[in-house]
């Protein structure tokens, strides 16, 4: 009796590591969790990817955010700020361009007005150069982001932003940052080019809904219009147009000549000298009469 189960027990295991060879093992990239937080420094003999934020509620000029909401106890292991991590390059075997990878950044080090966050990410071998960052602040109030220091495959990286980063209550829609690396316009990665315009026409005004007053958050670079165009001061209905276009030529394509200040100019006449630029060549343009 003895020898028989013994040898059942022997069949049974046998049988169970000939199943368990069939089956792929769990990937060693599954990050571990406890209490729904992850382990940001632990030690992971595949990570790929690590990237460090330094943040602060001040800016450069030592001004303070602005508070949207409670304020919330100096807490570590919390969500901060969702990174995303955009390729440059596209997969060599298809035209598309390759997914991002994403991860929330936590509290690690609070030092003086500075606090760092870190996040870790599962990147492919393949992922190639980090072309752009996308970020979403889920604090309540403002985050000046200083810097973002990506260790990847392709090696160490800093994104130098020197920006604020409005609340997710405030502004739900990603920001992007891209890196300083300056490329010609039909020499720009396919994956960042639909980000660049998505980018130009935020900064353009284009893609607001609704045609109400601009918010804080709004980056929007308005325009004025020049002072040194035509003469309202004689006419009012000589308007002073906004430059640009076929029918309105930059002030280096319309002729040389001499512009009258308006009455509300802020500079004289004395000792006034108009430069223009024309065809590689400099005019000095003396005023009247002299």
């Amino acid at each position: 009796m003895f020898c028989r189960e013994a040898s059942s027990s022997l069949q049974t295991l046998s049988i169970a590591n000939s199943l368990s060879s069939q089956f792929t093992k769990p990937s060693a990239l599954i990050n571990s969790l406890s209490a729904g937080h992850r382990y940001k420094l632990c030690p992971r003999p595949n990570l790929r990817g690590r990237c460090t934020v330094t943040a602060s509620k001040f800016d450069i000029n030592g001004k303070e955010g602005n508070y949207n909401g409670p304020r919330r106890l100096v807490t570590f292991r919390r969500r901060i700020l969702l990174v995303e991590l955009i390729s440059a390059e596209t997969d060599p075997r298809t035209p598309i361009k390759k997914d991002p990878v994403e991860d929330y950044a936590q509290r690690v080090l609070i030092d003086g007005h500075d606090d760092q966050y870190q996040c870790v990410f599962d990147m492919p071998k393949d992922f190639g150069a980090v072309g752009a960052i996308r970020v979403v602040n889920l604090e309540s109030k403002e985050i000046f982001i200083k810097e973002m220091k990506l260790e990847v495959p392709d090696g160490p990286v800093t994104f130098t932003f020197n920006s604020w980063v409005a609340p997710k209550s405030e502004d739900p829609t990603k920001r992007t940052f891209f890196s300083n690396k300056s490329y010609l316009a039909l020499k720009t990665p396919e994956p960042l080019k639909q980000l660049r315009k998505e980018e130009l026409e935020t900064l353009q005004g284009k893609n607001r809904e609704g045609d109400h007053e601009f918010k804080k958050f709004e980056r929007v670079y308005d325009y004025d219009v020049y002072n040194d165009v035509d003469n309202p001061d004689k006419d009012p209905e000589l308007a002073r147009p906004v430059m640009g276009g076929l029918s309105h030529l930059s002030l280096n394509q319309a002729l040389p000549g001499w512009v009258f200040p308006t009455g509300n100019d802020l500079t004289e006449w004395p000792g006034l000298v108009n430069i223009v630029f024309k065809s590689s060549k400099v005019r000095l343009l003396k005023q009247p009469g002299k």
